[in-house]
């Protein structure tokens, strides 16, 4: 299917998309929400049904996405990186280590340094999460045809590329005044 400058209206559930080759943020903000919405209820109910460990915060899961990107953070990074401060990070951690899917260890030149990373359980909790977020993506994929599945698969790798080098460009930023070594 070739998109040039006109308009396709698709009809899903009785709501109405405009399928436009031209880029609108507000449209696109609108069917990424409706996208997410349905994919993450499909992921989330899924992970309920099948783990008891889901019973976990907020900060927690995030915490978890935080420390499959690196192999191991100080308590203080990862409490900058979270906007809270370095003793409830601590204590949610804590939650975390008690639960089997983080680990903890003192730092090598300076005791006093916590470093934490994720456990074997902890990282496959989290691929466990990732692979039901790609099966419910390939799921609801299944409704489109092989071109427009094509078409999805070139925009899934240009997000990825580009949020790979967001990623690189904000990851210090953020994280002005924590060290990667001990302190």
């Amino acid at each position: 299917m070739q998109y040039h400058n006109y308009y396709k209206i698709a009809s899903i559930r009785e709501e109405r998309y405009i399928i436009s080759h031209d880029y609108n943020p507000e449209a696109l903000a609108r069917n990424l929400i409706a996208f997410r919405r349905i994919l993450w209820r499909e992921m989330i109910r899924s992970t309920v049904k099948d783990s008891s460990e889901f019973d976990i915060s907020l900060l927690q899961f995030l915490t978890l996405f935080l420390l499959i990107t690196e192999s191991e953070m100080t308590v203080k990074r990862v409490a900058a990186l979270l906007g809270r401060s370095e003793s409830a990070t601590s204590r949610m951690l804590d939650q975390l280590v008690a639960r089997g899917l983080v680990c903890r260890r003192e730092g090598e030149r300076d005791r006093r340094v916590k470093r934490v990373s994720l456990s074997e359980n902890g990282r496959s909790f989290v691929a466990a999460l990732e692979q039901k977020r790609a099966a419910t993506q390939i799921m609801v994929m299944k409704y489109l045809s092989p071109e427009e599945r094509a078409v999805v698969a070139q925009a899934m790798q240009l997000l990825a590329d580009a949020a790979r080098r967001h990623a690189g460009e904000h990851t210090e930023s953020e994280t002005t005044g924590t060290e990667h070594t001990d302190e």
